[in-house]
C-alpha cells in the first residue's frame, strides 16, 4: 500500500470516528462516586470512583406510593402464603421486569455501573426501593418451610412458594447452624451468640434495630426488654454497615476482630437497608467468589452511605454464592455458580390474601 493510500484510509477512518461521535447518543449522567483512598466512615471526597446509572425506574410517572389504600394485615404464621397480583390483574396492579405496584406496595429496581478508577474491570450494582403499606408484608421464609429440616433450595423457589413480590437471600442459618440468634416470624428458634456477629432485628412496626457483637446473654436481654410479640425477624451475620447515614468502621467491628469473615476481599456483596417508615432497599454489588471482582465491605459501606445519606440502618447479608436478588422471580444479578440456600427475606402484597 502506497504512502498517499494509508494517508487516505486514515483520514476516512477519523472521517467515519467523527461522524460516529456526532450521531451518538449523549452518554448517560456520570455521577463522582469515590471509595478508594478514603477514611473509613467520614464523608467521601469527589474522586477516585464515578457511578454510571444504568435503567432505571426511579423516574417512572407510574410509581406511586403504597399505602394510599387500605392493606391487609397479613398473618406472621411462618406456614402461610401471600398473594400478589400479576401483570393479568391490570385493575389493581401495574407491572414490568423492573417494576412492581399495587395498593399496598411499590417496588422498582435500578442498575448502575461502578467504574473504579484503581481496579481493572467495572462492577455492576442493582438498587430495588421497597415501599409497603404495613410492616406485616415484611417476612422471612425457610427451605421447605421448616427449621428443623435440612436441605436447601433456589431463592427464586423459595420466593415463588411465598409469591413475594421482592425477595433477598438471609443470612443461610442452616448453613451455621451452632451459632447466632434464630427469630423468624414471630417464632423464636435459637440463641447460640457467641459475640462475633451483629445481629438485625425487625420490629412490628418494620424498623431496624441491632445488637453489635452480641452474645448470647445480651440476645436474651434484649428480647426479655422488648414488648410481647413485638420483634419479628432476627438475622445473624452482618455487620451493619450504616446507621443513621454513616458507613461503619468495619475495621473495628467485632466481625473484623473476630476473624472469621473476608472482610478485607473483594466479593459479590449484598446488603438490606431501612431508609425511613416503611421504605427499605436492597442493595446488590456484583462480583466473583474468586475474589477477583467486588467489593470489601468497608468499600461496600461507603457505597451504600453515599448513595442514602438519611439511610437509617444497613446490614450485611450473606454474600458470595449465596448472593440472590429476585424481583417478581426474575434473577437480579445472580453470582455465577450460585448456591442453593435456607432462607429469605422478601416483601409481600396485602391487597388480598388466599
Amino acid at each position: 500500500m502506497t504512502a498517499s493510500r494509508i494517508r487516505r484510509t486514515v483520514i476516512g477512518l477519523m472521517i467515519l470516528s467523527l461522524i460516529f461521535l456526532v450521531s451518538s447518543p449523549a452518554q448517560a449522567e456520570v455521577i463522582t462516586l469515590p471509595l478508594d483512598q478514603t477514611v473509613p466512615g467520614e464523608p467521601l471526597p469527589e474522586e477516585n470512583w464515578t457511578l454510571i446509572p444504568g435503567d432505571s425506574a426511579l423516574s417512572d410517572p407510574r410509581v406511586q406510593a403504597a399505602g394510599t389504600a387500605q392493606a391487609k394485615v397479613l398473618k406472621y404464621d411462618r406456614d402461610s402464603r401471600t398473594w400478589a397480583p400479576t401483570e393479568k390483574d391490570a385493575a389493581v396492579s401495574k407491572f414490568d421486569w423492573h417494576f412492581y405496584e399495587d395498593p399496598s406496595i411499590s417496588v422498582r429496581c435500578e442498575y448502575a455501573t461502578l467504574i473504579p478508577a484503581y481496579k481493572a474491570k467495572q462492577i455492576q450494582s442493582s438498587i430495588t426501593y421497597i415501599k409497603v403499606a404495613n410492616a406485616s408484608q415484611i417476612r422471612s421464609a425457610m427451605s421447605f418451610d421448616s427449621y428443623k429440616k435440612g436441605g436447601y433450595v433456589e431463592a427464586a423457589d423459595m420466593a415463588e412458594h411465598k409469591q413475594a413480590v421482592a425477595a433477598v437471600n438471609g443470612d443461610f442459618f442452616k448453613y451455621h447452624g451452632k451459632t447466632g440468634y434464630v427469630l423468624r416470624q414471630g417464632e423464636f428458634y435459637r440463641n447460640k451468640l457467641n459475640g462475633k456477629r451483629d445481629v438485625l432485628f425487625i420490629d412490628a412496626e418494620g424498623n431496624f434495630s441491632a445488637l453489635y457483637g452480641a452474645t448470647a446473654e445480651e440476645g436474651d436481654a434484649y428480647l426479655a426488654a422488648a414488648p410481647e410479640g413485638s420483634v419479628i425477624n432476627s438475622f445473624t451475620l452482618g455487620p451493619v454497615l450504616v446507621e443513621n447515614g454513616a458507613a461503619r468502621v468495619i475495621s473495628e467491628t467485632s466481625v473484623a476482630r473476630s476473624g472469621e469473615f473476608q472482610w478485607k476481599y473483594a466479593q459479590q456483596r449484598v446488603a438490606v437497608a431501612q431508609l425511613g417508615p416503611l421504605e427499605y432497599a436492597i442493595i446488590e454489588a456484583y462480583g466473583k467468589t474468586d475474589g477477583s471482582m467486588g467489593m470489601t465491605i468497608q468499600e461496600f459501606a461507603d457505597y451504600i452511605a453515599y448513595l442514602f445519606p438519611n439511610c437509617v440502618m444497613a446490614y450485611n447479608l450473606d454474600g458470595g454464592g449465596s448472593t440472590n436478588v429476585v424481583l417478581k422471580g426474575a434473577r437480579i444479578h445472580t453470582t455465577p455458580g450460585h448456591r442453593q440456600i435456607s432462607d429469605i427475606l422478601y416483601f409481600a402484597s396485602a391487597w388480598r390474601e388466599d
